[in-house]
């Protein structure tokens, strides 16, 4: 994919991550932020699905599923609004969270994500700043 953005003139790198690691979804973000001095939107779209019996679901596999759909947006915020908000002067559009999205009002604070699904959805009740 890399190849193909600079192939067409765009510019790109590639960050190897496990978004359920916290060292390795840090490190993913300053790799993205050291590259294009600065970061300019966060996408969160990695996702696992279940498909069974939930009462048969070992913990070790919920607690993994848990990291990667609701406990990897909460940590790429952590990393990634400070980088936001040193750009916000410049934020305009959607930036798309997952399923989720944020629309920056007026003065492009980023203090309210609309979300959909039960984990995210507590994200769109939180405030990201003052």
């Amino acid at each position: 994919m890399v190849a193909r953005i600079r192939a067409d003139g765009g510019d790109a790198v590639f960050a190897h991550c496990n978004v359920a690691d916290r060292p390795q979804l840090a490190r993913s973000i300053e790799a993205t932020v050291a590259a294009f001095s600065g970061l300019h939107m966060l996408v969160n779209c990695a996702g696992i699905v279940h498909v069974g019996k939930l009462h048969e679901y070992d913990e070790e596999a919920w607690d993994y599923l848990m990291g990667v759909n609701a406990k990897a947006i909460f940590i790429s915020l952590e990393y990634a609004v400070p980088h936001l908000l040193a750009k916000r002067a410049q934020l305009r559009g959607q930036y798309c969270l997952g399923q989720q999205s944020y629309r920056p009002g007026p003065d492009a604070g980023l203090h309210r994500l609309q979300a959909r699904g039960a984990g995210a959805g507590a994200l769109d009740r939180a405030r990201l700043c003052g």
